[in-house]
Parts: C-alpha cells; sequence; structure tokens
C-alpha cells in the first residue's frame, strides 16, 4: 500500500506482474512486468521504490516506481533460507525480511543496498534444513517466521512465527529482541497494526481468533474469535489430509487492515470468503461476516491441497485512507474485491 501516492500493489506471482490499482478509480492504472514471482513487497517511500522478496531465491529486489526498472538486488545470507515477507520502516530506511526457514529477520538498509544484522526468532531454522514441519520430518520444527510488521511511530517491529505460535517484538533502531516473545494463537499468519492505540492485531490460522496485543505492555489483552471460528478437532490441519479436520474454521489470513480514524480492524476469513469487523475500542466483532468473494471454499478446508470446485478464499485485506475502501485479494476469483466503508 502506498497512501502517499494512493496506489495499491498487487503481485501475480503466475503472471510474474504487479498490478498498480488506483482506489480512487478501483481500476488497474499500471502493470508492471517483473520476470519473476514476488512472495512479499513494501514501498519506500523516500526513494519512491517498491522492495520485492523474489520466490525461490534469497533476495531482496528494489523497483523503481517510476521507470519499472530494478535498481538493486540485495542478497540475503543463503544460510537464512527461504524470505517470504518484508516490511519498511519509513524514517529510518531499513527493511525487515523474514526467513521462513532460516528462522530469523533480516535487516537491510535500503540505501546502502546491505545487510546490517540477522536476528534469531525463537529457535530458530527447523532442523535439518528444508524439512517439513509439518510432516514428522524435523528434530527441532523452528519459528518459522512469516508475517511482520512496523510501528512507524515507535519504530518496533513486529514478527509472527508460524510453529511456535509467538510475536517476537524488535527494538528498530538497536535490533535487540525486547523482553520475551509473546504467546498467540495457534499458527499466526497475519498483521495489523494501529500506532494511534498502540494496538497490534494478529490473525491466527488454526484457531480461528484475532489475539490483540498491547504495544505497551506486550501481552496479549484480548483474543476475538471470528468467522465460523476455529478448525476442530484441535491442531487436525497437521494431519496434512483434508480428511483430518471435521471442522476447518475461518482460518483468518494476510494483512489486517486498519482505519485508525475509526479504530477498526478488518480481518480477511480466507475459508469462509468473509471479512470481520472489529471494533477497537471493545475488542468485540460489529456485525456479521462480510462476504467479499464468490462464496465460502467447498469442499471445506481444500486451499492447501487443491481441490477446490467452487467459491474462493480471501486473503489479505487492505485499508486505504484516503479512499475510506478495503481491497481484498480474491484468491480463487482472481480478482480484488472493493468494499465502500460508511
Amino acid at each position: 500500500m502506498n497512501d502517499w501516492d494512493n496506489e495499491i500493489y498487487e503481485a501475480s506471482a503466475d503472471e510474474k506482474k504487479i498490478y498498480v490499482i488506483d482506489p480512487t478509480t478501483n481500476s488497474v492504472k499500471d502493470t508492471i512486468d517483473i520476470g519473476f514471482g514476488a512472495n512479499g513487497l513494501d514501498y519506500y517511500k523516500k526513494a519512491d521504490q517498491i522492495a520485492l522478496v523474489k520466490t525461490g531465491t534469497n533476495e531482496l529486489k528494489l523497483l523503481n516506481r517510476k521507470t519499472g526498472e530494478f535498481v538493486s538486488s540485495i542478497a540475503i545470507p543463503a544460510m537464512h533460507l527461504h524470505p517470504v515477507k518484508v516490511a519498511v520502516d519509513q524514517a529510518l530506511g531499513k527493511a525487515w525480511v523474514t526467513n521462513m526457514h532460516g528462522g530469523s529477520v533480516s535487516v537491510v538498509d535500503l540505501k546502502k543496498g546491505v545487510v546490517l544484522d540477522t536476528i534469531l526468532i525463537g529457535t530458530g531454522g527447523p532442523q535439518p534444513p528444508h524439512c517439513n514441519p509439518w510432516a514428522g520430518e524435523c528434530g527441532t520444527k523452528g519459528s518459522n517466521p512469516i508475517q511482520v510488521v512496523v510501528d512507524q511511530q515507535r519504530h518496533r517491529v513486529y514478527v509472527a512465527s508460524y510453529v511456535e505460535n509467538h510475536v517476537t517484538v524488535i527494538d528498530g533502531k538497536t535490533h535487540k529482541v525486547l523482553g520475551s516473545r509473546i504467546p498467540v494463537g495457534s499458527v499466526p499468519n497475519g498483521l495489523g497494526i494501529n500506532p494511534k492505540t498502540n494496538r497490534i492485531y494478529v490473525a491466527n490460522w488454526q484457531d480461528g481468533t484475532v489475539s490483540v496485543i498491547s504495544g505497551a505492555k506486550r501481552k496479549v489483552i484480548a483474543t476475538i474469535p471470528v468467522g465460523s471460528g476455529a478448525q476442530q478437532p484441535a491442531h487436525c490441519y497437521e494431519a496434512l489430509v483434508i480428511t483430518g479436520c471435521t471442522q476447518w474454521g475461518s482460518m483468518p489470513i494476510g494483512t489486517i487492515g486498519v482505519d485508525q480514524k475509526r479504530n477498526r480492524m478488518y480481518v480477511a476469513n480466507s475459508n469462509d470468503g468473509t471479512i470481520s469487523v472489529i471494533d477497537g475500542k471493545t475488542n468485540t466483532v460489529l456485525g456479521s461476516p462480510v462476504k467479499v468473494t464468490s462464496g465460502k471454499l467447498l469442499p471445506d478446508g481444500c486451499f492447501d491441497f487443491g481441490v477446490c470446485t467452487s467459491g474462493s478464499a480471501a486473503r489479505s485485506a487492505l485499508f486505504s485512507a484516503k479512499t475510506s475502501k478495503l481491497f481484498i485479494d480474491a484468491v480463487h476469483d482472481k480478482t480484488i474485491s472493493v468494499v465502500e466503508l460508511k
């Protein structure tokens, strides 16, 4: 999301392109061919660049927004396997890159184009390297950090450990981990932050909940069920078969949209094809979930198994402050759903 120039960037891994969306007209204003699939991206205002994590390599690529040309390629050390997401601290000019199978976060100086530091998250990477934590292949499952978000006011970085179910807080200036890790729900795979209230929101994929963290206290102050709730029985996904769960629940995932003015959060329920609206003052869900795709995924829980016959997952909810709209990735519909907020 580029709030300064009122643009939204959507990376298509299949087409190896970035679509530039105008939130005012709800239309694609530009298409940039990048030649590879991107795992994660963020915008860096000072240099007018888009930072992209290149799928299948240990590279962070910097793209000039105006020219559509790459200006830099920054190598993430090979020992820090599988970089996935990136978040930029605008004032400090640093990019924070999560290394899923490396169990770490790399800190990149965007001006100099160098890796400044690498921070171990939790127990680090799964062992042996490249093992599948869900398939009983690992002696140590590792932390598997995926999602990362930056508090631009306080320069705090929040990293969610997908396997170990914790959030790590890092001082963006010193690169030091602050205090103990914060336990959240099962399989945290989405983050959002309201710097105005100093609250961090964590989407827990297996639990069908959102954990609310107080940034000041560095602890969870509320847990909110969203959509159709949790997977049943608990941890059934780890059987790695679609019949492992009798109920797949809402499976919230991706960026949590934050409306700072209204103090409302918007959570994408991937399996339900809906979004839930959270009141930040009361930590409660407002109304019923809103349908934002062609419908609930069928058969239930099909997304990770590639056997969906109907419906579409909803993934990530981006909030545009200038237009007061939500933009949601309707994955199987291959569209972006737009919700105008009142």
